[in-house]
């Protein structure tokens, strides 16, 4: 049944067309959407009003918080909406997961490798994955354990101190040679004053005696020598000295 328009007699008289059907649409352009939804009713290639979604970091997939229906969608902006980090460009659906951390690239809801301790680190690349204080940042401490995951154990560890060769085994070492460990390695000790570590008997606890060498370590040779004489002048070389004329 068709429905006439409303006409004026006058325009009636002239002759009036009749209404469209319920349910009829116009599509002017033929491009197969109804005109009231065609950004264009004129332009067959304008499309339709669509959703765009933000993608900040330019990885072609959208951030689904922020849709926007528009026909003229602002810059960077992408019908997709599936990113679930859009402030990383590697992830995103079909990105790829690393075994350098436990983060969902992908966008799936899960990570490809495990981190059963929670630390952060896949157990891939983790030495413990028992133990969430050991992984490849955790701080190395003298405890026995390799907690950063370098295969060294308590190398540069948190409470070490600094050791120093002793090759001449006076208890005195030789600042050239350190160590730092949590417990002192053989032929070690804290001390770093030695001058001679190739000989014991020079060191700074040693008794400075007249032998033209640095005994006790204190920059001054044969200085204040515990076997050192006391010297008087001789001024008329008779070989008696004047005890007023003490030269050293």
């Amino acid at each position: 049944m068709r429905l006439p328009y409303l006409c004026l007699p006058l325009a009636f008289l002239l002759g009036c067309e009749e209404a469209p059907p319920l349910g009829y649409f116009t599509d002017v352009d033929g491009d197969g959407v109804e005109d009231k939804d065609d950004c264009d009713p004129n332009n067959p290639d304008a499309g339709v009003e669509a959703i765009y979604y933000p993608d900040y970091d330019h990885d072609g997939y959208g951030d689904l918080s922020e849709g926007l229906s528009t026909c003229d969608p602002p810059d960077s902006y992408v019908t997709d909406s599936t990113d679930c980090d859009d402030t990383d460009a590697s992830i995103h659906p079909g990105a790829e997961e690393s075994c350098d951390d436990a983060v969902d690239r992908n966008c799936d809801g899960s990570v490809a490798y495990e981190d059963n301790d929670g630390d952060g680190w896949a157990a891939c690349i983790e030495c413990d994955d028992s133990d969430a204080t050991v992984h490849p940042e955790a701080t190395e401490t003298c405890d026995g354990r390799d907690e950063d995951c370098d295969g060294e154990i308590d190398e540069d560890a948190e409470g070490s101190t600094t050791y120093y060769a002793d090759a001449d085994g006076d208890g005195f070492g030789n600042l050239a040679l350190p160590t730092v460990a949590c417990n002192p390695p053989e032929g070690t000790v804290v001390d770093a004053t030695d001058c001679d570590d190739d000989a014991a008997a020079v060191n700074p606890a040693a008794t400075e005696v007249c032998n033209a060498i640095d005994d006790d370590c204190d920059g001054l040779v044969d200085n204040d020598a515990a076997d050192a004489a006391t010297w008087y002048g001789d001024g008329d070389s008779d070989g008696y000295g004047d005890d007023s004329r003490l030269e050293y």
